[in-house]
């Protein structure tokens, strides 16, 4: 994948992380102190499956000092070193703050007076993990450094990526009367389209890292894995809006995407009618695409996880299949229509995540007590790309199979 869809990623990442509706402490999170969890009694189930989670990814002591980080970084401005079930976080940065995105978010600690920042975590089931690592100094990514990764020796093997797209990417943009501002919309056309043809269409939130997950979906129509598809993407967040949006006085990434979100009145209601009345009818005048719901599916990771499982639970007439990876916030209450066809949903998230993970549980959970068609799967991997590129390759065979195929 792309730096710049690296940068996206993971600048949405520290977004959602700020932004899932969690409470502050007591609820044990992936800063916690592995040696303070361990003493920590739980006093609900909610906080009981939270120090649960955090006691898999959890901060040591940082045990290293500035000799010794300055051995490991060697002339490099970032360092991921690991040792046993521990990995040692490094980097070397002239800043107030520098913090980790990647598997976790969670600040480091400057060593000494230097400028070399540590932090180190103790991973449960290492040998299955996939670890990602990429400093944020002072709010920006360091510069000069690239993702690092360290995938155990068990872990899931890492899908087919294309550098170069035979397909197209088509940038358009659309005035949406429900939000009452222009929105910009990224579609890709597989390399075999025709405009007299009927496509399956794959919708999905963060519209922006549309050409990141066309990487890896067109070797799955390249070798016959899934038909040929069309990802339609509606842009997240101000950058995805033509006009200044900035008099709202919200964060619009979340106000979209999040049912509740403080401050946003009934902008995720508007948000929701552009995307299910507006988008999808003009992606299907402007495109080959098919009309049937069988032939739709809905997608999202963090926040806009939580938009796609309420767009598949508010409209199954309009989705039949939703993958939602690493959804936070709060769990569904309505379950949409008893007349109306109920979606299909594939969950997925890193154990490492913190509420992320139980979250999403809770809500494959709660969808399958009400009768709903739910698969979820869950990795050793955190709040990151990787870990949603491998769901996304394993699962779309299920959301557009070549023949018909029951989820099961």
């Amino acid at each position: 994948m792309s730096r710049r869809i690296l940068v996206l990623l993971f600048a949405a990442q520290v977004a959602a992380c700020a932004s899932v509706g969690e409470p502050p402490p007591p609820l044990a999170n992936n800063t916690d102190r592995c040696k303070d969890l361990e003493k920590r009694t739980a006093t609900d189930e909610r906080a009981r499956d939270r120090l649960t989670a955090a006691l898999l990814a959890c901060r040591l002591d940082p045990a290293i000092d500035a000799a010794e980080a300055a051995r490991i970084l060697g002339t490099n401005t970032a360092a991921l070193d690991v040792r046993g079930d521990s990995a040692v976080f490094l980097a070397r940065a002239a800043a107030a703050e520098v913090k980790i995105t990647g598997t976790l978010t969670a600040p480091m600690e400057r060593i000494a007076k230097s400028d070399l920042w540590i932090a180190r975590f103790r991973f449960r089931f290492i040998d299955y993990a996939l670890l990602k690592f990429l400093p944020m100094a002072d709010g920006k990514l360091l510069p000069g450094t690239k993702p690092i990764d360290w995938r155990g020796p068990k872990a899931p093997a890492r899908p087919a990526e294309k550098r170069e797209l035979s397909g197209v990417i088509v940038k358009r943009t659309l005035w949406s009367e429900a939000l009452q501002e222009t929105r910009k919309i990224n579609v890709y056309l597989p390399p075999s389209y025709r405009a007299d043809g009927e496509y399956p269409a794959l919708y999905m939130g963060d519209g922006e890292f549309l050409e990141g997950w066309a990487r890896y979906i067109e070797p799955m129509i390249d070798s016959g894995a899934i038909p040929s598809i069309v990802i339609v993407g509606a842009q997240s967040g101000q950058p995805g809006i033509v006009e200044d949006r900035s008099s709202l006085g919200v964060e619009l990434r979340a106000a979209d995407y999040l049912p509740g979100f403080k401050n946003a009145g009934d902008r995720f209601d508007r948000h929701m009618r552009f995307f299910t009345r507006e988008l999808v009818p003009y992606a299907e005048k402007e495109f080959a695409l098919a009309r049937d719901r069988t032939k739709r599916t809905i997608q999202g990771q963090s926040n806009s996880a939580v938009f796609a499982r309420e767009a598949a639970l508010q409209h199954g007439d309009l989705f039949a299949t939703a993958l939602a990876f690493s959804g936070g916030w709060t769990q569904p209450e309505g379950f949409g229509p008893q007349s109306a066809p109920r979606a299909r949903f594939i969950f997925g998230a890193g154990l490492y995540e913190g509420g992320f993970s139980v979250s999403t549980q809770k809500t494959a959970a709660i969808l399958r007590v009400q009768g709903f068609d739910v698969l979820e799967e869950y990795l050793y991997a955190g709040h990151d790309p990787d870990g949603w590129a491998f769901l996304l390759v394993k699962y779309l065979p299920r959301a557009f199979p070549k023949v018909a195929l029951r989820l099961q």
